[in-house]
């Protein structure tokens, strides 16, 4: 070999790409293409499963606070409801007694009023 071969080697090694670390479970050849593409493959099919699992967890973690906070929601609407029910019930009642107030204004004041405006002032 030529000096010039030489380096040309050397720069072809440069711009080669780097080899990763075998998986001894598997053996393989080092310059077939195909396994380098399905280790490849391999590897960003266990990256998938990863970050699917990585989802899958956080998506479980916002359902449960999610459902917590509905549950608490639905408590709370639960007890307003029962609040406003409780508070209907004192409005009612608190409207009889106006009435009731009214008929005996009416009766004890209003009445007797405009009765002795109808009766003629004495004379003297």
């Amino acid at each position: 070999m030529n000096e010039g071969q030489i380096e040309a080697h050397e720069q072809v090694r440069k711009f080669a790409p780097k080899r990763k670390p075998r998986n001894e479970s598997r053996p393989r050849n080092d310059d077939n293409p195909t396994d380098e593409a399905g280790e490849a493959l391999i590897a960003m099919l266990h990256e998938a499963a990863r970050l699917s699992d990585e989802n899958r967890r956080r998506l479980g973690n916002l359902i449960d606070d999610l459902s917590r906070q509905m549950q608490a929601a639905e408590d709370r609407i639960v007890q307003l409801e029962h609040d406003l029910e409780h508070f209907r019930v004192r409005a009612a009642r608190a409207e009889e007694w106006l009435l009731v107030i009214e008929k005996e204004i009416e009766q004890r004041l209003m009445s007797p009023m405009a009765a002795m405006r109808r009766e003629p002032a004495p004379l003297q």
